[in-house]
């Protein structure tokens, strides 16, 4: 079953067994291509059957909560981690251990508050070095923000969004205007200018994505053909560019570089050495407990 003509045929037992003992330990799009479907099917079959949706934690994911939760933010935690900052969380609170308390803010940093409190929250944190929900919190403590009120939008800045908005990258704009990009689409509809779609997949895109599917992230072709995850696994699926559900077994010779190679090389030279994919040794890794399996590769 490698093709997504399963999406609308009954799930059989066989299927539902290997989903309870797979899910959450593999990603959803391995499972998508496993068994054929969506992956929001996957989800929604994992719903009904009362499978818990919540990924477990491995014992490396446990040591590196136990070594940085009292130096990192629960932010800075969950993006390490790929998680969401309620799963942080609820591990720390389940193994016992307390949040980081915030530092307080210094002369120094208040100071730059007030001189910047114009700016958008998420780049005075980055100047600090702070979590952007505590800089924000400490702008309202101080008087600048109210909470849930947006920075008004200024002639200079509708001139500027009118001016260049399809030529150039929404992202960018938002960068130069310092705003988030939920903003910048908001302001575009207040202002009826249409909204202007990535265009259809070009013939050098597919190239490309039949190309590297299987040696480089979801996350790096995204940035590398400017979409989005979704964008890059709804077009592989177009295309049928599966992942291998079954990979062949690794051999001894393989083990081995693993073992002596996994400190020295990243999850992604790993993979183009032994020539599989990125998501397969990233799980290797993980069952032979010799990398922490939330690393970028």
């Amino acid at each position: 079953m490698n093709s997504l003509k399963n999406h609308d045929t009954a799930w059989t037992s066989k299927d539902e067994k290997y989903l309870r003992e797979h899910f959450g330990k593999v990603s959803t799009e391995v499972l998508s291509d496993r068994f054929g479907r969506t992956v929001h099917a996957i989800r929604q079959r994992a719903r009904e059957l009362g499978i818990r949706v919540r990924p477990y934690y491995l014992p490396a994911q446990d040591a590196f909560l136990l070594r940085n939760h009292t130096r990192m933010s629960t932010a800075a935690l969950a993006v390490k981690m790929r998680r969401t900052k309620q799963s942080v969380r609820r591990r720390l609170k389940a193994l016992g251990m307390q949040t980081q308390t915030h530092r307080p803010f210094t002369e120094k940093e208040l100071a730059y508050l007030r001189q910047h409190h114009e700016e958008a929250g998420t780049a005075i944190a980055r100047a600090l070095g702070r979590d952007p929900d505590s800089t924000r919190h400490k702008l309202r403590t101080l008087g600048f923000r109210k909470r849930n009120a947006p920075r008004a939008w200024t002639e200079e800045e509708d001139r500027y969004l009118r001016t260049w908005y399809g030529k150039k990258k929404a992202a960018e704009i938002s960068r130069i205007l310092n705003r988030q990009l939920s903003t910048i689409h908001l302001r575009l509809k207040t202002l009826g200018i249409p909204w202007r779609h990535k265009p259809r997949w070009a013939k050098k895109d597919d190239e490309f994505l039949r190309k590297n599917y299987q040696s480089m992230t979801g996350e790096k072709l995204a940035k590398k053909l400017h979409r989005t995850n979704d964008g890059i696994h709804s077009r592989r699926m177009t295309l049928r560019l599966l992942y291998s559900p079954r990979s062949k077994p690794y051999s001894e010779e393989e083990l081995l570089i693993l073992r002596t190679e996994c400190q020295r090389l990243t999850i992604a030279e790993l993979a183009r050495k032994l020539n599989r994919n990125i998501s397969g040794i990233r799980t290797k890794l993980m069952r032979m407990g010799l990398k922490e399996g939330f690393l970028h590769p």
